[in-house]
């Protein structure tokens, strides 16, 4: 095993707050945006740096159970998360049986492919299998494991919301750094931030254009990164909540995504922004839509001077600007769609001839969430993932018009409600099963918020039946974790 540099900095930071779940649920949401850098390296396979702090703070939740220390979120933790469950129990037993009983007679396009052409192949158990339900099985530890650490009184809501949101700003940081090396030869640490031997790392370009993927394996991913900041930064904004200037990060992200040229981004943020700037109209909320366009005034304005004098000293930038939307609107002609459809069409047939069972997780690759979800989960894993969603989603309605306008844990229900729809969006058109710690930690922390937030409502209720509530008052149970 070799460590490198990204992985020792990050080992040491989680040594440095081994105590401290909050801390640690923060470094998640940076150290998860290095996905294209190895932690650490074993033989073939690279540790992604986000699982290192969530590997830390699934044992810091786990030792604390055994000295004793429960948390108050746990059985409403147990509830919310009962689908995600089923789904991860699901998974891990098909994984290791239906491989073997479908071998040989269904067709199916492998996770790591073995020659240098893909092509697919006939189904046959492998290692696959058992990487992708060690994936899904640190990912969903992950998740419980912050909504259990949260879930206790005093967490800093804020706090969260602002690792997530630098973590942006650091991903679009690194794109400039990587756009200014690829066009005017700026020195860039290529070999440290695509240190991964797990993944199959290559440069892209659109013509003169390079394709940015900042600290990501693919333009593809990256961009699946910046639609989540770019909802929860127009949640922010719609909400009044002023959190690291989230109005100048998302015209940022905006123009980040227009950069990385790939169409699964540039299309989610085209069709969900404006749904859901048309949901808050039809909900009644201009005072929110009124705050959002003030707050993105002067960013926006200072976007286009700046896009403006660039364009006048150097008129052939409209030729780039052409050649994105061309390749965005001619994407289905493109050899890269033909393959991802043949993935797809492979997936969708691997679930029909396994009569709706699913052929095992990890057996099969697609390009998109719902026939990568069928085939490798069958019917029952789709019923258990719509269920998980439905059911966190109708909790953090709940919440929001029950609990307290300015209770802290708004600020992530909001931050965290609006990236994961915005992602899921991005998965729904074209991205593969779902794997990065960033969005198994915004799931729990959710989770905890919401939860945090029923609580207490509960509490103030039981002390307003016996008399006037205090300012900020919260039950002394309730502020103890206990």
């Amino acid at each position: 095993m070799s460590a490198t540099l990204v992985g020792l900095t990050v080992l040491a930071l989680c040594l440095r707050w081994a105590g401290d779940a909050g801390r640690l649920i923060q470094l998640v949401l940076v150290a998860g945006i290095f996905e294209a850098a190895a932690a650490f390296i074993l033989g073939g396979f690279g540790l992604q740096p986000g699982l290192v702090p969530a590997a830390m703070l699934v044992a810091l939740v786990g030792a604390q159970y055994l000295t004793g220390r429960r948390s108050v979120a746990e059985l409403p933790t147990l509830y919310l998360m009962a689908p995600l469950l089923l789904l991860f129990a699901y998974a891990a037993v098909t994984a290791v049986l239906l491989p073997d009983a479908f071998a040989g007679r269904i067709i199916v396009w492998p996770q790591k492919f073995r020659g240098p052409i893909p092509e697919p192949l006939p189904l046959a158990p492998g290692q696959g299998n058992t990487n992708q339900v060690l994936y899904l099985a640190a990912n969903v530890a992950l998740a419980c494991g912050t909504a259990l650490a949260l879930g206790r009184a005093g967490a800093v809501w804020n706090a969260v919301v602002r690792a997530y949101l630098f973590g942006g700003y650091l991903a679009v940081g690194i794109a400039a750094w990587e756009f200014a090396s690829r066009t005017v030869g700026v020195p860039y640490p290529k070999e440290l931030l695509q240190s991964n031997p797990s993944w199959g790392i290559v440069e892209q370009s659109l013509g003169s254009l390079p394709r940015l993927q900042s600290s990501f394996a693919e333009p593809s991913a990256f961009a699946f990164y910046l639609v989540g900041v770019a909802f929860a930064c127009v949640a922010l904004c719609l909400r009044g909540h002023r959190v690291m200037r989230a109005d100048v990060l998302l015209v940022l992200v905006l123009v980040t995504a227009f950069l990385c040229t790939s169409t699964t981004g540039i299309a989610a943020l085209v069709l969900g922004l404006p749904a859901l700037l048309g949901s808050a109209a039809l909900r009644g909320r201009k005072v929110e839509l009124r705050r959002l366009l003030r707050r993105l005034a002067l960013p926006g304005v200072a976007f286009v001077v700046l896009a403006a004098g660039l364009l006048a000293m150097r008129p052939q930038l409209l030729d780039v600007v052409e050649q994105v939307v061309v390749m965005t609107l001619n994407k289905g002609e493109s050899e890269s769609y033909a393959e991802r459809g043949a993935m797809n069409q492979a997936a969708w047939s691997a679930f029909l001839e396994s009569g709706g069972l699913g052929i095992g997780w990890g057996s099969t690759r697609a390009s998109s969430a719902v026939p990568g979800l069928l085939s490798g989960a069958g019917v029952l894993g789709a019923i258990a993932t719509v269920w998980f969603v439905a059911r966190l989603r109708r909790a953090a309605r709940l919440a929001r018009a029950t609990a307290p306008a300015d209770h802290p844990a708004r600020v992530v229900v909001d931050a965290f409600g609006a990236a994961l729809a915005g992602q899921l969006l991005a998965a729904l058109l074209s991205a593969p099963m779902i794997t990065t710690p960033i969005f198994f930690a915004q799931i729990g922390a959710m989770t905890a918020a919401v939860i945090r937030m029923r609580l207490d409502t509960a509490a103030r209720r039981r002390v307003a039946a016996q008399g006037a509530v205090p300012p900020g008052y919260m039950e002394p149970g309730l502020i103890s974790g206990r």
